[in-house]
């Protein structure tokens, strides 16, 4: 270490007071800022988890893909995550209540595939076989079959076809109707015991034939398989399923790989992006007016020591380097102070407004809005809070080493004062008394300095201004991803699918009791 910067060292022991003060602006800064882009990454996080929760932790999905196929891609070098659902086949319902889901679809899954898909057990518990089962809780009242833990059920499982061409979940029922035409050709009877029951699963297509029951996948090679994969540069998807499969049936997860920055749609993301970015330009300017005051009264404390030392060979520039030595210094104490504190107090936010957002999602979301701090969102605080830390050094020391080594030993420009341009009117003496008085003839004295204080207040109303509105600008970018529940009471009703007026018989006697002041109704098919 050379000798101006151990001067540096000792000039900020000896003014214990105004090194504190400018660690503690230091710390402020970075904490807002840590607040921003923590906020931002746990929103993303949060985002990608609730999507996941609805429809998969996978990028890409192909369906009826070959076991050969399966293997090919599951040795592929560029597949990070890989799971699979094996195709066995459909059973024809008895008596369904949904003419145009008339199949129970059986399927069979892997080691992994109940960890990285959307299946919520509602009862019982997951099959650890290929003869147990379970079933999806829609089977009952929308199907209108009704099965029981423990029981046995025979079923007799084949394949859809339609003009010599094999129809999956994929493809709608063919109504005879409306003019289409499939069968099911039977392959095998399989005996399997029900074990528990299962939401609707978020992969089943609301338009499936078939409600999805599954099982353990066997070593059986002859069936199909619908693939869900993740790959390692999550970008790379489109290029990677085109190459892959390219006469076979993919699908893209554009719901999640928007929130990860990987999609072809980037809109939210730089919405995003620009606020955190106005914010923190905000906070930015907010800093360096609040820390330059503290380096320009050290600044302005050392331009004797600063003369003297040019007066004996010190250069500008080791001066200067002095001054952003300073700087330094303090910012390794501050940032990392800033850093903790800013993580701690979004933290303790999300915690206080967890259960805002739980209202907010409705039913049938579990995912917490939780603190997450990403390794990026960290590096980019500590860096643009040694930025804003930097540029608040080194503006006074580029006007303080304009000035010559005489006149700073003199401290001339500091105390050179004229009578005539501080004397006050008898009216504020009257009005404000001594104490305002002395504090005009101060404001007289440098209103450069007074300036910087009147900026400090404006950005401090700005600041509260602009955190209120990201917080609102928060909430709404969350309600537009949900659904927001504007009801207090919801009941379902199955009637049957060809007496329709039977739901309106319901409804107009819903609304019309006592205290009901809004309704409305829909039928889904």
């Amino acid at each position: 270490m050379n000798i101006v910067n151990k001067v540096t060292l000792k000039t900020l022991g000896k003014n214990k007071v105004r090194t504190l003060v400018t660690i503690i602006g230091i710390i402020l800064s970075v904490s807002m800022i840590t607040a921003v882009t923590t906020g931002i990454s746990s929103l993303q996080n949060f985002l990608v988890n609730m999507e996941i929760e609805q429809s998969g932790d996978w990028y890409g999905a192909a369906y009826s893909i070959s076991d050969q196929k399966l293997k090919e891609v599951k040795n592929s070098h560029e597949v990070s995550q890989i799971t699979s659902l094996q195709n066995i086949g459909y059973s024809l319902l008895e008596d369904s209540k949904n003419e145009y889901k008339p199949y129970l679809f059986i399927g069979g899954i892997d080691g992994v595939f109940a960890d990285k898909m959307p299946m919520d057990l509602i009862e019982g518990r997951l099959p650890s076989g290929p003869s147990e089962i379970i079933l999806p809780e829609h089977l009952k009242f929308n199907g209108g079959a009704t099965f029981s833990l423990g029981d046995t059920i025979t079923l007799e499982i084949g394949e859809r076809i339609s003009e010599n061409s094999q129809l999956n979940q994929n493809n709608f029922f063919l109504h005879e109707d409306e003019g289409g035409k499939e069968e099911l050709l039977i392959r095998e009877e399989r005996t399997y015991t029900v074990v528990g029951f299962c939401e609707r699963p978020g992969f089943e297509n609301y338009a499936a034939p078939g409600y999805t029951a599954l099982t353990v996948a066997d070593d059986t090679d002859s069936y199909r398989f619908d693939a869900y994969i993740k790959i390692t540069k999550a970008k790379d998807i489109y290029s990677f399923m085109k190459r892959t499969f390219p006469e076979g049936e993919y699908n893209i997860n554009n719901s999640l790989l928007p929130y990860t920055g990987s999609s072809n749609e980037r809109s939210f993301n730089s919405v995003l992006y620009s606020v955190a970015a106005v914010l923190i330009g905000i906070i930015m300017f907010g800093s360096i007016s609040l820390i330059y005051n503290a380096f320009s009264i050290s600044v302005s404390e050392r331009t004797k020591q600063f003369g003297l030392l040019s007066s004996i060979g010190a250069t500008r520039r080791q001066m200067k380097r002095s001054v952003l030595f300073e700087a330094f210094f303090l910012s390794i104490i501050g940032i990392p102070l800033g850093l903790l504190a800013g993580i701690l107090g979004i933290g303790l936010t999300f915690n206080v407004v967890d259960d805002i957002f739980a209202s907010l999602l409705g039913d049938g979301i579990d995912t917490a809005f939780s603190l997450y701090v990403s390794w990026e969102a960290a590096i980019a605080a500590m860096v643009i809070g040694l930025i804003t830390v930097m540029i608040s050094a080194y503006i006074p020391a580029r006007r303080a080493f304009k000035v010559s080594a005489i006149d700073a030993i003199r401290m001339s420009k500091d105390i050179n004062i004229k009578a005539k341009k501080i004397r006050t009117s008898k009216l504020s003496y009257k009005l404000f008394g001594v104490e305002g008085m002395i504090a005009k003839k101060n404001f007289k004295r440098s209103r450069k300095r007074y300036r910087a204080t009147v900026i400090s207040q404006f950005l401090s109303v700005v600041l509260f201004i602009s955190a209120s509105s990201f917080s609102a600008y928060l909430t709404k970018s969350v309600s537009t991803v949900v659904d927001e529940a504007n009801f207090d009471i919801r009941y379902a009703f199955e009637p049957d699918l060809s007496n329709k007026a039977s739901m309106e018989d319901v409804y107009n006697e819903l609304k019309n009791i006592d205290g009901v002041t809004d309704s409305s109704y829909s039928i889904v098919y």
